[in-house]
């Protein structure tokens, strides 16, 4: 990735809030995030966010599950067996 060139994870983390999150409502997102979970005939109301780092490593997952909590909404990562 080019920022990670030129600049550190504030600089990431302030961009990331101010270009994407702070543009969304966190209550659309569950919403859309239940539509498509609805679509996969998923009988829970559990979400995962998916990504390929490891879980302690920095990750925008990490910025969105803060989001969300910060939101009122509860997201905690699952570290598995």
């Amino acid at each position: 990735m080019e920022w990670k060139k030129n600049h550190d994870n504030d600089y990431y983390i302030e961009h990331f809030q101010k270009e994407v999150l702070d543009g969304l409502d966190a209550t659309n997102v569950i919403l859309d995030f239940l539509r498509m979970a609805h679509g996969f005939n998923i009988g829970e109301n559990d979400i995962a966010l998916i990504c390929y780092e490891k879980s302690s490593d920095f990750c925008h997952r990490h910025l969105v599950a803060k989001w969300l909590n910060q939101n009122g909404f509860k997201c905690e990562e699952w570290r598995g067996n």
